[in-house]
C-alpha cells in the first residue's frame, strides 16, 4: 500500500470516489451475500460499493466486470485492503448500509492504484509548474492519478494515456500542499472474493495438517514405532479436510481406542 500519501488523505480519497452514476439506493449491507455477488458478476458490474454506519465510512469494494478487484476497510489507526479488508468487512455488514455506484471502465486502474500502485512521485505543490507538468504527462502518455494533498484533505484527477478523464481541470497553480503522481499498477489484481476463498482453504489445510502432526506425535510418545502403522491402518478415518470435523473424528477414535486420558492429552497439545 502506498505510504507516502498520508493515511488521512488516502481515506479521504476513498470516501470521495467519483459518483458518476448511482447503481442503487442505500440498502442493508447484509444484502451483499453470495447471491448478490453472483448477480453483479452476471451483470458484469463495474463500479464500487461503499459501506457506512451512521454516516461514517467503513470501507468499500471495487468491482470490474463483476469481479471484486480491491477492498478497503477503515481500521483502528490504519487502513486495510485486499483480502484482509474484505474478510474483516463481512462481519460488519449486518450493521452497515451500502450503496453501489457505476464507474467508467477507464477509471478502474487508477482507483486500484490508490492502494496498489508500484510507483509514486511526490513534489511540493507550489514548486510545480502545472501547465508544463500537464504537457509532460501528455507527452509521456501518463496513466494514473494526480493527487493534491493538504491538511488531511485531498483531491484526485484521473488520467489515461496523458488525457484527463473527468472534470474539473487542475488549477494553474497551488499555493500550499503536496502533489503526487500515482501511476497505474502494471497489472490488474486477483479477484478478492476468490483470493479470500483460496486463503481460507489453505488455512483449513494447514489446520488439518497441524491436527494430523499432533496426533502422530501423541501416538509416537505412547506406542513408539508402531504409531505410523496404526495411522496408516486407520487413514480412512482422517481424510477429512474440514478441521472441526477432523478433530471430532480424531477425538472419537482416541476415546474408543485408548480412552479418555489420551483424549485429554491430545486436547492439551492442541491448545498449547
Amino acid at each position: 500500500m502506498i505510504d507516502t500519501i498520508s493515511l488521512e488523505a488516502l481515506v479521504y480519497l476513498l470516501e470521495h470516489l467519483p459518483q458518476t452514476q448511482a447503481y442503487s439506493d442505500w440498502i442493508p449491507g447484509a444484502l451483499l451475500d453470495t447471491s448478490l455477488i453472483q448477480r453483479l458478476e452476471s451483470e458484469q458490474f463495474t463500479g464500487y460499493a461503499v459501506f457506512a454506519f451512521e454516516d461514517n465510512w467503513l470501507g468499500g469494494v471495487l468491482f470490474y466486470q463483476g469481479l471484486a478487484l480491491e477492498a478497503w476497510r477503515r481500521a483502528l489507526g490504519g487502513l486495510e485492503n485486499r483480502s484482509e479488508a474484505y474478510r474483516n468487512l463481512l462481519p460488519m455488514l449486518e450493521f452497515a448500509a451500502t450503496r453501489f455506484f457505476v464507474l467508467p471502465t477507464e477509471l478502474i486502474p487508477a482507483v486500484v492504484a490508490l492502494t496498489l500502485s508500484e510507483r509514486l512521485e511526490s513534489y511540493q505543490a507550489p514548486e510545480v509548474n502545472i501547465p508544463a507538468m500537464l504537457e509532460k504527462l501528455e507527452a509521456l502518455r501518463f496513466s494514473g492519478l494526480v493527487i493534491f494533498e493538504h491538511q488531511k484533505i485531498a483531491q484526485a484527477w484521473f488520467f489515461k494515456e496523458g488525457g484527463r478523464l473527468l472534470e474539473p481541470p487542475l488549477p494553474e497553480s497551488f499555493a500550499v500542499g503536496r502533489l503526487h503522481l500515482l501511476h497505474n499498477p502494471s497489472q490488474i489484481p486477483q479477484d478478492v472474493v476468490g483470493l479470500v476463498a483460496r486463503e481460507a482453504n489453505l488455512e483449513r489445510l494447514a489446520q488439518a495438517d497441524f491436527l494430523r502432526a499432533n496426533l502422530e506425535a501423541l501416538l509416537v510418545k505412547h506406542i513408539g514405532v508402531n504409531a505410523k502403522m496404526v495411522l496408516e491402518n486407520n487413514q480412512q478415518l482422517f481424510l477429512e479436510s474440514d478441521p472441526n470435523r477432523l478433530e471430532t473424528a480424531m477425538l472419537n477414535w482416541l476415546e474408543e481406542t485408548y480412552g479418555s486420558s489420551l483424549v485429554e492429552e491430545f486436547q492439551t497439545r492442541l491448545n498449547q
